[in-house]
């Protein structure tokens, strides 16, 4: 649960750090020929966003299923001693 929640937070972070190079990026006045997109694709440090927020994306994904998996197998031996009689 805590790798979750640290990957969560390295997420909100690497998000907000983008958003704020965008801007800036966007900005730039000598850049207005381009579209956003184009502009975004350009910059190495973009695509370095884009690929650490896909990677931890996926590290959430596979701790939230490893997770719900242990939470299924949980209830699931529960249930089964719940039905064994006494």
């Amino acid at each position: 649960m805590m790798i979750l929640l640290l990957n969560i937070d390295v997420l909100n972070t690497l998000v907000h750090e983008k958003l704020l190079f965008s801007k800036k990026f966007l900005d730039n006045d000598s850049l207005k020929n381009i579209t956003e997109g184009e502009k975004i694709n350009l910059y190495p440090k973009a695509r370095q966003f884009n690929d650490s927020i896909s990677l931890v994306t996926h590290r959430i994904e596979n701790s939230r299923q490893k997770l719900l998996t242990k939470i299924a197998l949980i209830i699931d031996n529960s249930g089964k001693n719940a039905l064994k009689p006494t």
